[in-house]
């Protein structure tokens, strides 16, 4: 930044001086041109009074001295053509101040176009110097997020368990209800603080679940999850019941049973994130206690950064 400015304090300096010895000059030839000068024909000129109009009648009672002028016009273009070609001061018709009111006149509208250029020069070098260091602050940001992101904690679940779905082949299942434990690992670095986290679930055909529809629950009171460790609650996520039709469905393969949603959590950098999971039960109707969840190829899948705001939490 340094070298940017010296760089460009030399062309506004000499800008400002141009445009002051331009308005100086433009200024001057004015004046130069009001001076008066004196011609050594103009000697011989006999000039005479006109009589007002007030002092009419008293000049009629007087008597001038008539002197004789020449026959005609042409004689008086004649003879005026003559002094102005006799006249040392004059050089193709024009006094010698007009040629120098013309002369500074040009020397002044240089010296402006010459102020113009350094100016846009100037410009030109701030706009270059601006752009440098927005390149250089994105960079620097850039650096710092990639720093950031080596460091940053990764939770997500990596398996499902559903609860007491045996008993529903045993009891009726108006009796039973089913829950959904979800251990959460940590995959990065750092410590990473669970905030809330959604959750959601649906019976249907593949491609059919809605995955919107999510109960939030806030009241985790950031539990911390170490790295490269594993955090398993004593309570479940979620909990539901489902009716005889639907567990035949199920097990009979007509329908699935989706499990969805996400984990958000804070790092220590306080940055927010969000990862996504869903997951697809598959029964076994012979042993019950077999069935387990699979994860499903879904854009539930996610990671995602949340912009930074000191009120996001």
């Amino acid at each position: 930044m340094g070298q940017v400015q010296r760089g460009v304090s030399h062309p506004m300096f000499k800008s400002y001086w141009c445009a002051a010895i331009a308005v100086g000059l433009i200024f001057s030839t004015g004046a130069i041109g009001q001076v008066p000068l004196e011609r050594p024909h103009e000697a011989n000129v006999v000039r005479f009074d006109v009589p007002s109009a007030s002092n009419k009648q008293e000049m009629e009672r007087r008597e001038f001295v008539r002197v004789p002028v020449p026959a005609s016009q042409q004689s008086i273009d004649r003879t005026q053509r003559k002094l102005d070609s006799d006249d040392p001061y004059k050089f193709f018709g024009d006094s010698i101040a007009q040629w120098l009111v013309a002369l500074l006149g040009l020397v002044g509208a240089v010296t402006s176009i010459w102020a113009v250029w350094l100016l846009k020069k100037t410009l030109q070098a701030n706009l270059n110097g601006t752009a440098a260091a927005t390149v250089a602050a994105t960079a620097a940001v850039e650096n710092v997020k990639i720093a950031r992101n080596a460091e940053r904690p990764f939770l997500v679940p990596l398996e499902a368990e559903l609860r007491y779905w045996p008993e529903l082949f045993i009891d009726s299942p108006d009796n039973v209800v089913l829950e959904v434990h979800l251990p959460i690992f940590n995959l990065g670095k750092s410590v990473g603080l669970i905030e809330s986290y959604g959750i959601g679930y649906d019976i249907c055909r593949e491609g059919q679940q809605d995955t919107d529809t999510l109960d939030v629950y806030k009241d985790t009171g950031r539990m911390p999850v170490r790295p490269d460790s594993e955090l398993e609650w004593t309570v479940p996520f979620t909990v539901f019941q489902i009716s005889t039709v639907q567990r035949d469905a199920i097990a009979g393969y007509e329908s699935s049973l989706f499990v969805f949603g996400y984990i958000r959590y804070l790092d220590l950098f306080g940055i927010y994130r969000k990862s996504g999971f869903i997951f697809e039960f598959v029964p076994i109707k012979t042993e019950p206690a077999k069935s387990t969840f699979v994860k499903l190829r879904h854009p539930m899948w996610y990671d995602i950064e949340e912009p930074y705001s000191e009120t996001s939490a």
